[in-house]
């Protein structure tokens, strides 16, 4: 998946190799192991594969650092999605792309963005957002809930999130 329809250098390995992506064939080690593949947008995948009329309850984006492109390039996607979540860290895109991108996207196409925590923490990230978030460069999950298909649900991200504060500031 990617932003747009093409070709790209991709990485040939072994099954289950998880820490490389596009961005390894920049990289002389292991650019040799690179070979062209057919890049395809996610709302071309899902012209071609999912009925326009279906609802998407659940979008799950997992592509080792290059999970903005693909958010980018699923507009129309997202615009019947429910819930989307997806990977932020170090790798590909992420190593030179601010987090509020993705962010103030979604929020566009009325999502509203949560860090998703350890034991069901959430911390809200839509109109929270802070400068420094953009340093923060570790692995972590994303979790959007849309505010028109999937009212209930952002609730009860946001009542979660509201109940991560509460107990938050009760720990010493």
């Amino acid at each position: 998946m990617a932003d747009t329809d093409g070709v790209i250098s991709f990485p040939n390995l072994a099954v289950g190799t998880e820490h490389l992506g596009m961005w390894a064939c920049d990289d002389p080690q292991w650019s040799k192991t690179c070979q062209n593949v057919t890049k395809t947008s996610l709302d071309s995948f899902a012209t071609s594969n999912v009925p326009e009329s279906w609802m998407i309850d659940f979008l799950s984006v997992d592509v080792e650092g290059n999970d903005w492109p693909v958010l980018k390039g699923g507009s129309h996607v997202l615009s019947r999605t429910k819930y989307v979540e997806f990977e932020h860290h170090w790798n590909g895109v992420w190593a030179y792309t601010n987090i509020s991108i993705a962010i103030d996207f979604l929020a566009s196409l009325n999502f509203v963005c949560y860090w998703a925590g350890k034991g069901g923490k959430l911390w809200r990230i839509t109109e929270c957002y802070r400068d420094d978030y953009n340093k923060i460069k570790a692995w972590s999950n994303l979790a959007c809930a849309s505010l028109d298909r999937a009212p209930e649900l952002a609730d009860r991200m946001e009542q979660q999130f509201l109940q991560t504060l509460e107990n938050h500031s009760k720990d010493p």
